[in-house]
């Protein structure tokens, strides 16, 4: 059973979620993969899937009772382990699983632009369900990448976390908003790495560490347009920042998370955090962060890194 409370001191809320010690770690190839095709008895059944048909549309499936559809191309489930659940006694709430890729070979850099459309496509999907539920604040769309990172599966997955509060990060983010919307401002402040239509990834002045990038709308929006072809602009640009990263970081592990806003003064952004420096007793202690890289210079590098 999950709890929630509330540190009195700080004001950060605390999950203690002892079904989430049991997770299966899983690394090293697709032999007894749970997110590999043909592997689907492993998880929880699918409640969305995306198939391609013959003449290549692609449609929308759930596996129904005890049956399960192997030629997914994404793949969304119940997550085994969860931090909130309307089923198991604890915090209410959804915690879901969705599968980028069928390939296990398939990674952030190498996945193709389509296929990680495709994922961002479902995802959004799933987001704008999980927010029709009144007891929901908040729909976090995450991303854990390497162990490092707290990925326990080596295939490349997103977690979906609704819950019944805002996350503070999240709520300390709407609080800043009072007059000029300060994502706009660090468009305007920040150097610039790449840009794909009405979208950008920049390196934040005040980036927390070495090769921090966010990736947001030039226009002031409050979240993901759901057109096919902003959602594909925004794969292009995520693939884009990855491969680029890994010109400069090599097989990096990172961590990156969607937030969207709650009303029309917010601005939708996605920050991507590679794990480069390890946060220490300054950071974890004092909320003070020291980045060895200045984020003009990374923003420099990674410009070139393709060129």
């Amino acid at each position: 059973m999950s709890k929630l409370i509330r540190n009195q001191l700080t004001g950060e809320w605390i999950v203690v979620a002892p079904r989430r010690g049991r997770r299966p770690i899983h690394y090293g190839g697709v032999e007894g993969c749970p997110f590999c095709p043909g592997n689907e008895r492993a998880t929880p059944p699918a409640k969305l899937i995306y198939v391609r048909s013959d003449d290549g549309s692609i449609h929308r499936f759930r596996d129904e009772d005890d049956a399960r559809r192997s030629d997914w191309l994404v793949r969304v489930f119940d997550n085994l382990y969860p931090i909130f659940s309307t089923t198991y006694e604890g915090v209410y709430g959804y915690h879901e699983v969705l599968v980028e890729t069928p390939k296990h070979e398939d990674k952030p850099w190498s996945i193709s632009i389509d296929q990680q459309a495709l994922a961002i496509k479902a995802a959004l999907e799933r987001i704008d369900i999980l927010k029709l539920d009144p007891n929901i604040r908040y729909v976090l769309l995450f991303k854990n990448y390497g162990r490092s990172a707290g990925a326990s599966i080596e295939h490349m997955h997103m977690q979906i976390a609704a819950s019944p509060i805002i996350p503070p990060r999240v709520e300390l983010e709407l609080s800043s908003y009072r007059g000029e919307c300060p994502v706009c401002m660090l468009i305007e402040e920040s150097s610039l790495i790449n840009r794909y239509d009405d979208i950008l990834a920049i390196c934040p002045k005040a980036s927390s560490k070495p090769y921090e990038v966010m990736v947001t709308s030039i226009e002031h929006k409050p979240d993901i347009p759901r057109t096919e072809s902003y959602i594909e602009a925004l794969a292009r640009i995520l693939v884009d920042v990855m491969r680029r990263l890994r010109s400069i970081l090599g097989e990096f592990e990172f961590n990156y998370w969607l937030h969207y806003g709650l009303t029309r003064d917010h601005h939708w952004h996605i920050e991507i955090l590679p794990k480069t420096s390890i946060w220490a007793g300054l950071e974890l202690g004092g909320w003070i962060y020291v980045n060895a890289i200045p984020p003009s210079e990374a923003a420099e590098n990674l410009r070139k890194a393709l060129s």
